[in-house]
């Protein structure tokens, strides 16, 4: 079985964040992909949880790279990371957003969306193995 893990997907190099210890209180890895491909490969080895999405990243729609990320990560919950009075020209829920957070990203929220994450994460698991007793 897989770790699960967290991957920042875009360039968070601008953020001073503990990258290390985000998630590592739930036991969960921290990866980083600054491309599509990057992603596929995270993708192949380790069960990825959550997806934090740098909104600028390729000059794309964000609808559009969402899509793409969902695709390559479909089981994932995509997180949006974007300025604080950033205005989308789409439904973050339409194509399949989980949460959005305003950067410059703090710590004590990252973990909090995490936290989230794992919650939903968890219940899916049970949810699984209940189905697997049946």
């Amino acid at each position: 079985m897989s770790i699960p893990s967290v991957v920042f997907f875009g360039d968070f190099s601008e953020e001073r964040i503990p990258w290390n210890t985000a998630a590592s209180h739930l036991g969960w890895a921290v990866q980083c992909a600054p491309d599509l491909n990057s992603l596929a490969r995270i993708s192949k080895d380790a069960e990825v949880t959550a997806v934090f999405v740098d909104q600028r990243t390729y000059g794309v729609s964000d609808a559009l790279l969402l899509r793409r990320v969902r695709a390559i990560v479909p089981q994932a919950r995509l997180i949006i990371c974007c300025p604080i009075r950033f205005v989308f020209d789409f439904d973050p829920d339409e194509v399949g957003a989980f949460h959005v957070i305003a950067r410059p990203l703090k710590i004590d929220e990252l973990r909090a969306s995490i936290g989230f994450v794992w919650e939903s994460w968890s219940r899916r698991n049970e949810q699984n193995v209940a189905s697997a007793a049946a």
